[in-house]
């Protein structure tokens, strides 16, 4: 793999301020939550550009399969990309096509940011789902609710004016000032 410093750092970066995408949905086979492919990219996407990175994902087909080719970019130019399978019970049935890219889709993205989900659709092989709730830490809660306020210009100069770069270096008796700022 050619050098890929820039690309990673910034990912490790956006990772560190990531949370795990909201449950928002509900399998009725299963009567479990999960989360769609929206609220992976809500939880994903901004927090990504914030860092110089974008999300490309295309289906394709290698040889007689269905791929979705899924693209990390840096503004350095760094990239990665790798496959994920799309599974598609009838591919002459347009609405099937899309539920496996959409399923691919939020199955790639979650893999490549390392965010946390719920199987719904596969059930853990059928087994009940884990009702436990992770406890979300002050951070997280911060990262959140800034990332929600979706403004990553303002983000970046009020970092700049405090002397930080990145939301992950803001010290937590921080969190509310900043917060205040972001909402001005």
């Amino acid at each position: 793999m050619d050098d890929m410093k820039e690309l990673f750092t910034a990912l490790s970066k956006a990772q560190s301020q990531m949370t795990h995408a909201e449950k928002g949905k509900v399998n009725p086979a299963f009567g479990s939550k999960y989360a769609e492919l929206s609220d992976v990219i809500d939880a994903t996407l901004n927090v990504l550009n914030l860092h110089g990175l974008c999300v490309i994902q295309m289906p394709t087909i290698i040889g007689e399969a269905y791929v979705l080719k899924t693209t990390l970019g840096h503004t350095s130019g760094q990239s990665i990309t790798f496959d994920t399978p799309i599974v598609v019970k009838d591919p002459k049935n347009p609405q099937s096509f899309g539920s496996g890219v959409t399923y691919a889709r939020r199955y790639a993205l979650s893999s490549l940011c390392c965010i946390a989900q719920d199987d719904d659709d596969g059930n853990n092989a059928n087994k009940a789902p884990s009702e436990k709730k992770r406890e979300q830490s002050k951070r997280e809660k911060f990262n959140e609710a800034v990332v929600k306020l979706q403004n990553p210009n303002r983000m970046k100069e009020l970092l700049g004016q405090h002397g930080y770069e990145y939301l992950a270096e803001l010290p937590e008796a921080m969190f509310e000032q900043f917060y205040n700022d972001m909402r001005k």
